[in-house]
């Protein structure tokens, strides 16, 4: 492994490696932000999936089917108070 690094040194120079070491660095960090966005970003079909299960969660729900009590109204108080 030494050899071969010690004969790509030579081959290429200070300049070259440099050059070559720069790009590695550049294409890691791009490649993580890359995968960084994706997944911090929601796609549409995560989107999708999300409103299908609120969907089937909705459905799973009872329904009352009009058989459901009526919210009771407080009645009037039609009080002759008035001086």
């Amino acid at each position: 492994m030494a050899s071969t690094l010690r004969r790509l040194f030579a081959r290429l120079g200070m300049t070259e490696i440099f050059i070559v070491i720069a790009a590695l660095v550049f294409g890691v960090l791009a490649g993580g932000v890359v995968v960084h966005r994706l997944e911090a970003s929601p796609t549409s079909s995560q989107e999708q999936q999300q409103q299908d299960e609120q969907g089937q969660q909705e459905q799973k729900k009872p329904k009352s089917h009009g058989h459901a009590k009526p919210a009771e109204s407080p009645e009037p108080t039609d009080s002759p108070e008035s001086d």
